[in-house]
């Protein structure tokens, strides 16, 4: 499959998930008005602006478990429930406060739980689990905190660890062989290539001066290889993807794409064209 099937393993997810190491180094996102262009945010398109919680990595977490076709979970209180019944929950409590679970949860937020985002017998509601104004609250400050956590984690060494060889070349404990030299020559020099993959050094030899060298300080940070800016590449939409066909009710009476369209989709997933299947504009 084009992207993994979720929870539900007959619903297909519409795109594959970007790797998550070193995400939560982007910042949030914005609009350069002098060079028109969005830096910033996380994910293919930068929809995890991060705006609310200040934090695109940790915005971009709460996305995954209530997607209809990743883990479906039909409401983030699910998540709070789950995290209530946890082996964890005492960790959790230490960091975010001891009363972060005083929430009334009815006797049937377990079976709600356990039935997949979108089914028919929701109604179209996105927060079936029945809580007071109060408790909802509450809930979704479990769920951005979860969300923190979860950034917090791939913030740590375990995750995004820094360890590659050119990393330990930065640090004068690797020597580059001779074509790894020659590669990184072209790419900071000739190719122009860390004026957007930023390596946090110079662009030397410039391809406008071939005879210069980098004689500047190294920047401090550790190089991420890019400017965090978004660019639409023009690819076509791939016809392959099995989430373009779930044009029918599944077993829950969820149906994915009822109109059977493809739709191609811009920076904070704000649809820039739309098309039916066969290419006819809408």
């Amino acid at each position: 499959m084009i992207a993994y099937p979720g929870t539900v393993h007959l619903r297909a997810g519409k795109r594959t998930a970007q790797r998550y190491p070193y995400a939560p180094f982007f910042p949030v996102l914005q609009f350069n008005e002098e060079q028109g262009l969005f830096f910033g945010g996380n994910f293919w398109d930068s929809r995890a602006t991060g705006y609310l919680l200040r934090n695109p990595d940790a915005h971009q977490a709460q996305g995954p478990p209530v997607d209809t076709q990743e883990m479906g979970n039909p409401d983030t209180a699910c998540i709070t429930y789950k995290l209530s019944k946890a082996v964890y929950r005492p960790l959790f409590e230490l960091v975010w406060g001891k009363g972060s679970f005083d929430i009334n949860f009815r006797s049937n937020t377990a079976e709600i739980c356990a039935t997949p985002g979108g089914a028919s017998q929701f109604g179209g509601s996105t927060t079936p689990v029945q809580l007071s104004a109060a408790d909802r609250t509450e809930s979704n400050a479990v769920y951005d905190h979860w969300g923190q956590s979860i950034d917090a984690y791939e913030q740590s060494v375990q995750v995004s660890a820094f360890s590659s060889k050119f990393d330990a070349f930065l640090k004068g404990k690797y020597t580059l062989t001779a074509d790894e030299k020659a590669g990184y020559d072209l790419f900071r020099g000739k190719g122009n290539c860390n004026s957007c993959h930023l390596d946090g050094r110079s662009t030397a030899p410039a391809p406008t001066a071939p005879a210069s060298e980098d004689t500047g300080v190294a920047a401090s940070a550790n190089p991420l290889f890019t400017c965090f800016g978004s660019a639409n590449e023009g690819l076509p939409l791939n016809p392959r993807n099995a989430f373009f066909y779930q044009t029918t009710p599944d077993s829950f009476g969820f149906t994915a794409n009822p109109r059977f369209r493809l739709q191609r989709f811009g920076v904070r997933n704000i649809p820039e064209k739309r098309l039916r299947y066969l290419g006819q504009p809408e």
